[in-house]
């Protein structure tokens, strides 16, 4: 679905002015409607919630007194927006006014347009926008699948764009910030600003063809070209794009392997989103599939009932045993296995004597079952990194 802001940038609608509601712009759009002169019991019946209302209100040339009535009823339905040709109008009622800014919803005057313009143009828009929904929620639901089908990833690649090319790569672009992923703003704002860097800049980018589709919390960008490249070739293509644009500031990249048919889709969007996440744990800023490691294994298990029961069990032993001795083995945990196994590097963290750490880690051991030395730094390092993976996957 548009909004008012989305439908608003066609260049039809230059000479439009606003003249109240101005907190309504990203109010949804539901379709367009005309109202002639409608009585304020028909107005329900007549219009509905969300449509893109034009009118002349010719017939309040003689009947001023009914304006503010109709008007009222209007708003009360909760239309996404009112554009008045000012055939006979070349102002509104300060009473208007004020009752649109209550209900957040936009007041437009214009002068020259045409209303069939105007109906063509967010008709179009709105078709353009449900089908933009429709490709990001197929993309999203393959994002999801354990098993994608390659001819249904091949069909949604299609859809997504008919040009794009066997040989390609996805980037999986995540907000930083939590504030940036709740607003949607941040997504919607980069993807438009990538699609127009695409359009103007594939020629010189030597890429024959470039996509972008907004998720509801993250960008995927497709990239593909006519003939095969070596993988690294279209890294440092990729790579380029998103720093040219500064996408690093305020997006992390999970890049995927290079593919080469269409049907790979759905491992190809698993790869760049699994790379994104393995980022953001690692504090990297990019971050190949190819380089994620063990968090190519772990991460697609994370949600397994059996392997989530197991390792929300250990550390539940752990935190129960923190809670009661007020201790720190969990935290211990986490800190030894991001320093690699080192007790020396562990305590130099933790501000504590190496001889305390190694009695932690035989707590540990102790706690979640394991006793040999080495078995049990692949143990903790599990359990430490599914508990990353998951706080990325759930937050």
């Amino acid at each position: 679905m548009a909004t008012v802001q989305e439908i608003m940038t066609d260049p039809v609608f230059e000479g439009f002015r606003i003249v109240a509601g101005r907190r309504g712009m990203y109010n949804n759009v539901s379709g367009t409607g005309i109202f002639d002169w409608e009585e304020p019991s028909d107005v329900e019946a007549t219009f509905a919630p969300g449509e893109f209302v034009i009118t002349t209100f010719s017939e309040a040339k003689y009947r001023p007194d009914e304006l503010l009535t109709r008007m009222q009823a209007l708003l009360n339905i909760h239309v996404s927006a009112i554009c008045i040709k000012t055939l006979f109008f070349k102002s509104v009622p300060e009473e208007i006014t004020e009752l649109a800014n209550k209900k957040n919803i936009p007041v437009f005057l214009f002068e020259d347009t045409y209303i069939d313009d105007v109906i063509y143009v967010v008709r179009n828009g709105l078709a353009s926008q449900e089908r933009n929904d429709e490709i990001a929620e197929q993309v999203e639901e393959l994002l999801w699948e354990e098993r994608a089908v390659p001819e249904e990833a091949a069909k949604i690649m299609r859809r997504i764009s008919p040009v794009l090319y066997e040989n390609f790569a996805c980037v999986y672009l995540r907000p930083r910030f939590k504030k940036d992923i709740r607003s949607g703003n941040l997504i919607r704002e980069h993807a438009e600003r990538l699609t127009s860097f695409f359009q103007d800049w594939n020629i010189d980018l030597d890429l024959e063809f470039c996509e972008v589709v907004s998720l509801r919390d993250a960008i995927v960008i497709l990239c593909s070209c006519k003939e095969n490249r070596k993988e690294e070739e279209l890294y440092k293509l990729v790579d380029r794009i998103i720093r040219e644009l500064d996408m690093t500031r305020r997006f992390i990249a999970g890049i995927s392997n290079t593919h080469f048919r269409h049907g790979e889709f759905g491992a190809a969007l698993k790869e760049s989103m699994y790379a994104s996440v393995s980022a953001v744990i690692d504090r990297e800023t990019i971050l190949k599939y190819g380089e994620t490691g063990l968090d190519a294994l772990l991460i697609p298990m994370w949600d397994n009932g059996w392997i989530r029961n197991t390792y929300e069990t250990e550390i539940d032993k752990l935190q129960q045993y923190d809670r009661k001795n007020n201790a720190k083995l969990f935290e211990t945990l986490l800190t030894y296995t991001e320093s690699e196994g080192s007790v020396s590097l562990t305590a130099s963290k933790l501000v504590q004597h190496e001889n305390t750490v190694r009695h932690r880690l035989e707590r540990i051991r102790e706690t979640i079952g394991t006793d040999e030395q080495e078995k049990s730094y692949v143990h903790m390092y599990m359990i430490a990194r599914l508990y990353k993976i998951m706080k990325v996957m759930t937050d």
